[in-house]
Order: C-alpha cells, then structure tokens, then sequence
C-alpha cells in the first residue's frame, strides 16, 4: 500500500489564504485535532471546487484543522475508524508547513498500542511506542498530499511557529 502521494490542488495558495482568514485562534498556539461541520468551510468555494476533483463535497465525513505546537511533535498513531472510510485523506498545508515533517511506519512484529481518544472531538486512535515502529517514509507537507491514515504516522514541528494543516476524509474511499 502506498504511504503517501502529492497531488495538484486547484488554486491551492488562494483557498490556502481563505481558509486562514477563518481559523480560530485555538490553532495557533496548541496541539489540536479539531473537527469542524464541513458547512463552517462552505463558503470557500475554492476549497469545494478543489475537494470535487478528489471525491464530492458532500462524501466528506470528517474535517479537521490540525495543529502542532511550535518545538513538538504529535504522538505516534494510527487513525482509527472504520476502514474502508479512512485508508486515505486529503491533507492540504494552512501554515509553516514546508519546515516541518510527517513520517510514516510500518508496525514491528508484537507491536503493542493504546487506545487514545481525544477528549475535544470524541477522535480516537491508536497510540504507539517508538519501540513498536520503523519508518518507512518521510514526507514534507510542501504541497495537498493523499496520505494513508491506517499507517502509523506523526508529525514532527521543530520550529518556532505552529504547524497548521487541513486534512479532510471521506465516505468513499480515496485511492492513489
């Protein structure tokens, strides 16, 4: 199974500059996985534009701004849900994208996990050890990028600034 692909997002920088003029600023200082009702986006008809040469708007089932604290990293997880819906999402940079980094791994033989929820959006996921991993791909989030969510990943931040990302799923399989 493929890890990750880059991918052409019409008009990214413009809907990327939407898109900032509405953020909270909850995102701006914190590490967060936080949902929004895809109508919060609606009006950005750059992003909806976009999103319909991947699957339709309305497939959406999940969209979420991320953000990782300057000088952090997010856990080591696995998203969890059902898997036919969550094999790949579509993930956009918002701000200070291009400094920081994703790795993706591949599980160790008797690797162990917990089960994580995160009390803000009722998100679950599978949390790892760095013990219970090994990377297989690295990947900068330079550009819109389809990425296999059921891998173990993390984000890694090392600079001064958040991280700030858009990520959206779907009720109908993406595929590379």
């Amino acid at each position: 199974m493929i890890p990750y692909k880059y991918v052409d997002f019409p008009n990214l920088k413009e809907t990327v500059n939407e898109i900032l003029k509405i953020i909270p600023e909850l995102h701006k200082d914190t590490s967060v996985y936080k949902s929004y009702d895809k109508e919060f986006f609606s009006n950005i008809k750059l992003l909806k534009d976009g999103v319909e040469k991947f699957n339709s708007w309305n497939e959406i089932f999940d969209i979420a701004i991320v953000s990782t604290k300057a000088n952090s990293s997010l856990p080591i997880h696995k998203d969890f849900g059902p898997i036919e819906k969550t094999i790949y999402s579509l993930n956009l940079p918002l701000y200070n994208c291009d400094k920081s980094y994703n790795i993706l791994y591949k599980l160790k033989e008797n690797a162990n996990f917990k089960k994580k929820s995160d009390e803000n959006n009722d998100y679950e996921y599978f949390k790892y050890k760095e013990k219970d991993v090994e990377e297989v791909a690295r990947f900068y989030l330079t550009q819109a990028v389809l990425f296999n969510t059921q891998m173990p990943h993390t984000a890694i931040n090392p600079t001064n600034e958040p991280r700030i990302m858009l990520t959206m799923r779907f009720n109908t399989p993406l595929s590379i």
